[in-house]
């Protein structure tokens, strides 16, 4: 998403995230401080008005880079269901439970190949040809479908997290209140979630 905006000094300011809308509402705040300072009224009315013209975009800019992020969990945590679920099958191997026929977790994994395994025996020798399916170093099976698990969890209140800021977001234009309860309610506890799914996730890669 690109927004433009017209600054006083004449620049025109082209912003494709939240993240370079914040920066140049702090920029256009210390334009008007130190219009304020100087005695210079016309010139601070002129980037307070430009402050609240940058303060109108960033509700709809965060929302294009929530509904981004939101879009980007689905292949993570898809691809952590499918770790978990195959995990848990070499776990079951493991303590001498192996089946003989390709399981469903194997099948998951394989879908959209021409490849068709003829046991599960086979269907392993193949999967552990990719490297995104291996269990990490330090971690046994049971750990790491325990922890492909929690991400998948993490990753679910993330995108609830998101959704519940949309929805605020969508509101928070109305008013400087409404902003304000965005910013204490729906933002902090998607601030929440973020942590959780960033630790659940580095959990993973340990």
């Amino acid at each position: 998403m690109n927004e433009r905006i017209r600054l006083p000094d004449g620049t025109v300011r082209h912003l494709n995230d939240s993240g370079e809308c914040a920066d140049l509402i702090q920029e256009i705040g210390v334009e008007y401080a130190a219009a304020s300072a100087d005695g210079r009224r016309i010139d601070a009315e002129r980037w307070a008005k430009a402050y609240d013209d940058a303060f109108a975009l960033l509700p709809r800019l965060m929302i294009a880079d929530l509904i981004e992020e939101k879009s980007k969990l689905q292949p993570i945590k898809r691809h952590a269901e499918l770790c978990a679920d195959w995990w848990l099958d070499l776990n079951r191997a493991d303590r001498g439970c192996q089946p003989t026929e390709v399981s469903p977790a194997q099948r998951a994994i394989i879908a959209g190949n021409q490849f068709a395994p003829s046991s599960w025996s086979e269907a392993r020798e193949a999967i552990d040809l990719l490297h995104e399916f291996r269990v990490p170093d330090s971690l046994r099976f049971y750990q790491a479908e325990g922890k492909a698990r929690d991400l998948c969890q993490a990753a679910k209140g993330l995108e609830l997290a998101i959704e519940a800021s949309i929805d605020a977001l969508s509101r928070a234009h109305a008013s400087r209140d409404a902003w304000a309860g965005f910013q204490n309610g729906a933002y902090q506890q998607y601030l929440k979630a973020r942590g959780t799914f960033e630790f659940a996730m580095e959990a993973l890669d340990a």
